[in-house]
């Protein structure tokens, strides 16, 4: 999540007017599934 805010990813999105949440999602190496996610609502 930290690395989304920090490259502002979600910058060419901001003007749009819409309601913008990120998210961040981490695969297990081992079992190559989805190990965990986090999900936040950009206050702009």
């Amino acid at each position: 999540m930290e690395q989304i805010k920090d490259k502002e990813y979600w910058r060419p999105y901001a003007a749009s007017g819409k309601e913008i949440y990120l998210i961040g999602a981490n695969f297990d190496t081992k079992t190559r599934r989805l190990d965990g996610w986090l999900i936040e609502t950009l206050n702009q």
